[in-house]
């Protein structure tokens, strides 16, 4: 069988990143994520939640991850 796995060379940084870089990275875009839909859009779901993006912090504060 001939092998097919791609020169880690062609790869982006995140396809070849640990598993903590890559929670890293997840928790910060998510965090980036929030922001961005707190300002303005949702921010009166969120205040009314009493939710903050800044509450986000770790993976584990997500709803979903309990």
């Amino acid at each position: 069988m001939q092998d097919v796995t791609p020169d880690a060379s062609t790869l982006d940084a995140i396809e070849v990143a640990t598993c903590e870089r890559f929670s890293a990275l997840q928790l910060d875009r998510t965090r980036r994520s929030l922001q961005h839909a707190y300002e303005p859009h949702y921010r009166r779901a969120f205040d009314a939640a009493c939710v903050a993006p800044a509450d986000l912090r770790t993976l584990d504060d997500r709803p979903h991850s309990r």
